[in-house]
Formats: C-alpha cells, sequence, structure tokens
C-alpha cells in the first residue's frame, strides 16, 4: 500500500517505557545528588536558586543553555536527521507518531505530580515533562528504524528515573545557523539537574 497509510506500532522499547512511566518516583530526588554510575552525559546538581533561573533564562547566558533551548536542540538535531537521511519518515511519521504517543500516555498523573511538587516548593515553571517524554518514545521508535539516529532523551532520561530533573546544560552548544545530525556531544558539557 501507500507508505502515508502505514499504521504506527509501538515496539517492545516503548511498551515497556509507557508501562514504566507509572512506576517512576517522579521528583523524589530534587535538591540530592544524583546517585547513577551509567549516565551518559556527565551531571551538575545545582540548587533551588540556580535551578528556577536555569529554567526561566532565555537567552543562553554564561555557557548555560535553558531547558527549552536544550530541548529543542535535541529536536532540530534529530528532524534534521531525518530530513536528510530517512525525508519519508521526517514528512509521513513524525507527526502521527507524536499524535499516537499523546494518545496512549496518560499525562495527568504525571502533570498532577508537577503540579503538587510545585505548589509544594512555592514554584510556578515549566518542566516540559510532556516534551521529553515524547521525544524519548520518538527517539525509541526512530533509533530502532535506524542505529544512526541521534538520540539525546534516551539518554538523560534516567535523571528522571532517579527522581532529580533536568533543568539546561552546561557548555557550548553550536549556533543554530549550523545544519547539525548528530547527537548533542557529551564533549561540549554537562547536563544540569537538580
Amino acid at each position: 500500500m501507500f507508505e502515508f497509510l502505514k499504521k504506527i506500532e509501538l515496539n517492545n522499547q516503548m511498551s515497556q517505557f509507557v508501562e514504566e512511566l507509572s512506576t517512576i518516583n517522579w521528583f523524589s530526588n530534587v535538591g540530592n545528588k544524583l546517585n547513577i554510575d551509567n549516565n551518559y552525559y556527565d551531571v551538575i546538581n545545582i540548587d533551588k536558586k540556580q535551578s528556577l533561573e536555569a529554567l526561566r533564562s532565555k537567552p543562553n547566558t554564561n555557557e548555560a543553555i535553558c531547558l527549552e533551548n536544550l530541548i529543542n536542540e535535541a529536536m532540530r538535531r534529530s528532524l534534521s536527521y531525518l530530513y536528510t537521511n530517512r525525508r519519508k519518515d521526517h514528512q509521513n511519521t513524525w507527526n502521527k507518531l507524536s499524535k499516537k504517543n499523546r494518545q496512549i500516555i496518560d499525562f495527568s498523573k504525571i502533570d498532577n505530580i508537577c503540579n503538587q511538587f510545585m505548589m509544594d516548593n512555592d514554584i510556578k515553571t515549566d518542566f516540559r515533562l510532556q516534551q521529553i517524554i515524547l521525544f524519548h518514545m520518538n527517539e525509541l521508535y526512530f533509533k530502532e528504524l535506524d542505529d544512526n539516529y541521534p538520540i539525546f532523551f534516551v539518554d538523560i532520561f534516567n535523571i528522571y528515573r532517579k527522581g532529580n530533573i533536568m533543568v539546561g546544560w552546561k557548555g557550548k552548544l553550536p549556533p543554530e545557523s549550523e545544519f547539525l545530525e548528530t547527537k548533542i556531544s557529551k564533549d561540549n558539557g554537562s547536563v544540569l539537574i537538580w
């Protein structure tokens, strides 16, 4: 049949990830050191004040990249790769996959936990959890199709599994004008976590 009629199916990793989401103790280790030995990226623990500053700061300052810009950079690289190397997937699959993921993941529970955490800590910010989870799902899908597909969210998700949250990036990333199709290099910096 025609490519655009292709039904998108969850692979095993995606199904396992959806199940895992309900078992994560979200925000349970915020403010404490991340205890993990096998994280792909180096992490820097920062305090509440610095975390809120990192979450809100746009444009980027002092070699710190805010969370929104870090997410956009990772997504831009993924889409650039698909556009260049798997154009049909870029054109036909990305949006369908994102829509399907939104339908199967119950974000209301995660949103409630996030809202309670903000109330308990007297803060109001966007931790971009829905974006991070959706992009993680997309990475699981496309990585199975193509080993060279650049991932970021799969590599950082242990931060969330352990109860911390990502708030930004300490280091430099190339200018947006550079058309990159590679993953964000761990040599360029570290993930800021709270």
